[in-house]
């Protein structure tokens, strides 16, 4: 993760995208071992693709779920692109992201 964030300076972000991950058998077992609260459910055990902001000091910070990975692709060039022409207080202030997450 460290070499995630050499290039990551202060005032600065990175952003990523988590790809989607479905359910392992393993995950399925353990949900049915657990009363099997929501087992039936279509998305059940289903992780949607993730835009996130990595920091400089490592903090990660979930932006967007969106549906697919193209379009989470597409989100996290607007985003990037937001940052890098808005002031930094109101691009925090538009994506809910606290003033010091982006300082520290």
């Amino acid at each position: 993760m460290q070499d995630d964030l050499d290039d990551v300076e202060r005032n600065s972000l990175r952003f990523v995208v988590t790809a989607a991950k479905t359910s392992s058998i393993r995950g399925l077992l353990l949900r049915i071992l657990d009363g099997g609260a929501g087992v039936a459910e279509p998305d059940a055990g289903y992780r949607y693709p993730e835009v996130a902001a990595l920091n400089s000091t490592g903090q990660r910070r979930v932006l967007e779920v969106l549906d697919t990975e193209d379009e989470a692709q597409e989100r996290a060039s607007a985003i990037e692109d937001d940052f890098r022409t808005l002031p930094v207080e109101e691009w925090c202030d538009r994506y809910g992201i606290p003033l010091s997450f982006v300082t520290e």
